[in-house]
């Protein structure tokens, strides 16, 4: 995945795939920013948090939040929504879009504050085809037309779903105006508490409009169509569907004037009104719910429930052909709680199953209901609990991902039965309670994983999907042995040895390289050396660049610890055992002591050190006729400490200075015997 950081941290370009040139744009800072860094086809993701511009769109571009990357959406989840808001910033609109027949996509973000002296505080679109998604729009305000929501021009579609449309206001279409022929559709929305001088929630002029489970509430105006009004003009006819639209508890702002709250106007002998109401609420107030005036035009109403039924409908045109049927209500719709704005319907309600038979079913598969919210007499099964994405290491084994009865619920009590497919090599199994678990193959890792689930009763089913991710881990090298050579081995110091053990393997196919340690008894930590070899060879130590302080001779039999560490990229196994060896000097032979041929002052045990360490000299025969005489000196040339050994035989000796009371650094040590000066260094450590 190519990753590019733009100046400022402002925003990070991600590429979709391989074979594929659109791009995410990960905004953190400024959305204008990544509108502009921008091309036709890519995706500007905006991280949450609150943005105080006024963007402006000219590209065909997906503008969203984390909402658009969701696997499973609720529809009353609306988190990322409100967490992601676009505030307008001094006086201006919020969003303008002009990308002339081009597809704009908005989704996922709350849009508030913007003002204009002209039309669309909220969104101005002009020419542009459009899908606005998910949204909250509130707090905007236009002086002309459209307060929440202003689209004019030729477009072939402009969607608005999903969206909450609320406490806008303009002087024309409080929280909507649609003008000059776009091709609109307008569903599962809510239009609520909008206010303006004419036409609260809607203006619609000459445009086609198609509106489909949107609930229109609490909007308030002064004239011309309290909630709506729908015209056709001299720039061009117009078509209306209102099918499952809930218009209730709106109200005048003149309560003294009667009105209409839905008006339908033909407003040109030259161009035509086609209206159709079906399966639809408009209830509240003594004033007509429908008026149609105006020229050329047909409206066709059925299948709804009015306030006052066909009375409630008043047609002033005798050029405008009203086809009213016979299947009309006027009945009290019985919502569930309208004091606080919650418009199903309850179990008892007339509008249950009194829809058009001949339109689509409810998704429980009954009759169509009345309104805006279908009343569910067989309700499919429900994600009770989300299943976040998760990861899991390589060679986890079985890992529970969840109880699916505890995922899904049927709201009829009905049996599930669960089904769920996934990438071969997950291992997903599914008990006889239900628990959903994995046990990834061995070795086997991949990133996002789309993994989906189904649970089904007799007559529904409910997806869900989430995405698990097994993340690579390097496997430790395979176990292996010591060969040779064995326990209680005795070489001279010069002799060959030869070091042997089994080999190791890596379970992910990764080089094995091997360190060969020995640490002699005194103390000494011998170097550690690497080979990639199964078996090494050392000849004749030490060699002259050889850094392992093997002895030279003076001490019979110093003891060498060795063992070896298998290394696989950052992992390592060490052999299962150790062993030890006898490494005696050249001057042994065949088990007997040969007197030193020279004085000689031999390495100290342990250098450095920190509190003593252990002195070893040898004498020969013509030095043991002379006194031994030891003294320690400061790089200063100071005389530390000394010690008078006297006359001492041939042969090895060893002597231990304790330097307590000294402070740590570089001594030398000086061995004076028959007129023979011999020198090392010591390091104190404190």
């Amino acid at each position: 995945m190519k990753t590019t950081a733009l100046s400022l941290s402002l925003l990070t370009i991600l590429s979709l795939s391989a074979a594929s040139s659109a791009r995410i744009i990960n905004v953190q800072r400024s959305i204008q920013g990544g509108i502009d860094a921008a091309e036709a086809g890519d995706t500007v993701l905006v991280q949450p948090g609150v943005y105080r511009e006024s963007l402006q769109i000219n590209t065909p571009i997906t503008l969203c939040s984390r909402r658009l990357l969701e696997n499973n959406r609720n529809d009353e989840d609306r988190r990322w929504i409100d967490s992601t808001v676009i505030e307008a910033v001094d006086s201006n609109r919020v969003i303008s879009i002009r990308s002339e027949q081009s597809h704009v996509r908005i989704c996922g973000f709350t849009i508030r504050g913007g003002y204009t002296p002209e039309s669309g505080g909220g969104i101005v679109g002009a020419l542009s085809n459009a899908s606005l998604d998910e949204l909250t729009i509130t707090g905007c305000r236009a002086s002309q037309y459209g307060g929440g929501i202003y689209w004019v021009g030729d477009c072939d579609s402009l969607m608005i779903r999903n969206c909450i449309i609320t406490d806008n206001s303009a002087g024309e279409g409080g929280g909507i105006c649609l003008s000059v022929r776009p091709n609109a559709t307008i569903s599962d929305c809510i239009i609520r508490d909008n206010r303006a001088s004419n036409e609260g929630a809607l203006f619609s002029h000459a445009a086609n409009v198609t509106m489909h489970n949107v609930l229109i509430t609490g909007n308030r105006s002064g004239d011309w169509g309290g909630v709506m009004r729908l015209t056709s003009c001299t720039e061009g006819s117009a078509r209306v569907n209102l099918e499952h639209v809930t218009v209730v508890s709106n109200r005048l702002l003149n309560e003294e004037t009667e009105d209409n709250m839905v008006f339908i106007l033909a407003n040109s002998p030259d161009t035509r009104m086609e209206a159709t109401v079906s399966n639809c609420i408009l209830w509240g107030g003594d004033y007509p719910m429908i008026k149609l005036m105006g020229y050329l035009g047909r409206c066709a109403i059925d299948y709804s429930d009015l306030s006052r039924g066909r009375e409630g409908i008043r047609n002033e045109s005798e050029n405008i052909e009203a086809l009213i049927g016979d299947n009309l209500l006027d009945s009290d719709p019985l919502f569930v709680n309208p004091d606080n704005g919650d418009y199903h319907l309850t179990e008892n309600s007339p509008c249950i199953d009194a829809g058009d038979p001949d339109s689509e079913p409810d998704p429980d598969w009954t009759r169509a209901d009345m309104g805006a919210f279908y009343f569910s007499q067989n309700a499919p099964p429900q994600v009770a609990v989300w299943i976040d994405d998760f990861s899991v290491d390589e060679d986890c084994g079985t890992v529970v991902i969840a109880d699916l009865d505890t995922i899904f619920s049927d709201p009829d009590g009905d049996t599930l039965q669960y089904a769920f497919g996934g990438v071969n090599g997950l291992g997903m199994a599914l008990d006889e309670e239900n628990v959903l678990s994995i046990t990834p193959d061995p070795n086997f890792f991949n990133d996002s994983m789309l993994v989906g689930i189904n649970a089904a009763d007799s007559r529904w089913m409910a997806f869900y999907n989430f995405y698990i991710s097994v993340n690579p881990v390097n496997d430790l090298p395979g176990r292996f042995n010591l060969l040779s050579p064995a326990d209680g081995y005795w070489s001279g110091a010069h002799d060959s040895i030869r070091f042997e053990w089994t080999a190791s393997s890596d379970p992910d196919n990764e080089p094995v390289n091997y360190l060969l340690r020995m640490d002699v008894k005194f103390g000494h930590a011998v170097d550690s050396v690497s080979y990639d070899a199964d078996s090494l060879t050392f000849r004749q130590f030490p060699e002259p660049n050889d850094t392992i302080p093997w002895p030279r001779g003076g001490h019979l039999g110093y003891e060498v610890e060795w063992w070896v560490v298998a290394i696989s990229m950052e992992d390592s196994v060490r052999s299962d055992s150790t062993r030890v060896i006898m490494v005696y000097p050249d001057d042994v032979k065949d088990g007997q002591h040969n007197e030193p041929s020279s004085f000689n002052l031999h390495s100290l045990s342990p250098n450095p050190f920190n509190s003593s360490t252990t002195i070893r000299f040898s004498q020969s025969a013509e030095s043991a006729q002379s006194a031994v005489r030891l003294a320690i000196y400061g790089l200063s040339g100071r005389l530390v400490d000394q010690v008078d050994l006297g006359r001492l035989e041939a042969g090895e000796h060893s002597i231990v200075w304790n330097a307590e009371g000294l402070p740590g650094g570089v001594y030398l040590v000086r061995l004076e015997s028959g007129g023979e000066v011999k020198t090392t260094k010591a390091i104190l450590l404190r």
